[in-house]
């Protein structure tokens, strides 16, 4: 459980970031830190023509740190609540 605590904290504080830094609704930012996460950082490039397609290059870099530093450390073995990890 604690685990889980963890990371909801952690998903909070970058989709609070995200909103601070770019004005975008919020199923948008979630789905931002969804595949950030899921592409170990970094957007992937298909979303950036698509789903984010009015973000500056200058903005998906900093939301990617944003996402990146919000998960820092985080056991990436324990992922999203209800997730099983790979090996």
């Amino acid at each position: 459980m604690p685990r889980e605590i963890d990371y909801l904290r952690r998903h909070d504080e970058a989709i609070r970031r995200i909103m601070d830094a770019v004005e975008m609704p919020d199923r948008v930012a979630k789905d931002l830190v969804m595949f950030v996460r899921q592409n170990k950082g970094t957007r992937p490039k298909n979303r950036r023509e698509h789903e984010f397609k009015e973000l500056t290059d200058g903005e998906v870099l900093l939301l990617e740190r944003i996402v990146r530093d919000a998960f820092d450390g985080l056991d990436e073995s324990v992922g999203a609540p209800g997730a099983t990890a790979e090996k």
